[in-house]
């Protein structure tokens, strides 16, 4: 259905995402917040590394951007629907990538899965450049919801659409034989994995990585093309405790 981009005032835009995620923050005062957050544990970007945990969407552009500008270059740990598919290998060669002016080498991951709304509040929807009809967004997770729903799921691994294949056998022990939920709920359902699966690499617990902060969330793609977080948690692991960093939407907000 061909649809035409609605500019809203930015105050409308932010009540729209805000009936949707209560608290979510602009993602470039949230980046800015990480930044400041992880300054009061020694973890700047002259020594830290950033990677990104997130859909390979070019939605997530501006995202991307605003981790860049804070933090510098990303290694990227991008993939289809933003699940964590990067593994011990993957982490492996981030670790030959982290700056060496001081020890422990440090690391600040960002592990958002996407979702977008429109300028009705549709969950899902979102106007793209360039395109006259609504689109979606995440377009992976929306597929993989709908092929749960019509009960005619493939979970064996398929060579040529690895990444999908991935992300719906990852998320089915949560699915079969159960209702599905929502496209909210499985993108939190998506996140949730990646944080499991990040965790399961033990990197978290040690390793030659010494310290690390973790950002997890949902990256909100709003109308007007404007971007926000929807925050979950934020951690910071030092010589193997965590430290959970409490999350002041109001201090975000100030950023």
């Amino acid at each position: 259905m061909a649809s035409e981009p609605v500019d809203l005032p930015a105050q409308d835009v932010a009540a729209v995402v805000h009936r949707a995620f209560p608290g979510a923050v602009p993602a470039a005062d949230y980046i800015a917040w990480t930044v400041a957050a992880c300054a009061e544990h020694g973890m700047t970007p002259e020594v830290t590394l950033p990677i990104l945990v997130t859909c390979r969407d070019e939605v997530l552009t501006d995202f991307k951007a605003f981790v860049s500008s804070s933090w510098g270059l990303t290694f990227s740990g991008s993939s289809l629907g933003g699940s964590f598919t990067m593994g011990r290998t993957g982490l492996d060669a981030a670790r030959r990538h982290i700056p060496e002016t001081e020890l422990p080498l440090r690391v600040a991951f960002f592990v958002f899965p996407h979702v977008g709304i429109d300028a009705d509040g549709v969950i899902g929807n979102i106007q793209r450049q360039g395109r006259a009809n609504t689109s979606l967004a995440c377009g992976a997770i929306i597929t993989m919801r709908e092929q749960f729903l019509s009960g005619e799921v493939r979970l064996e691994f398929d060579p040529t659409d690895p990444e999908m294949s991935l992300l719906r056998q990852r998320i089915a022990p949560h699915l079969l034989g159960r209702p599905v939920p929502d496209l909210v709920t499985i993108t939190e359902l998506v996140r949730e994995a990646a944080v499991d699966d990040l965790v399961a690499t033990g990197i978290t617990t040690g390793g030659p990585i010494g310290d690390l902060a973790v950002f997890t969330g949902l990256l909100v793609n709003g109308p007007n093309e404007t971007s926000w977080v929807w925050p979950n948690a934020a951690t910071v692991h030092r010589q193997h405790e965590a430290v959970s960093i409490d999350l002041d939407i109001a201090q975000m907000r100030d950023f």
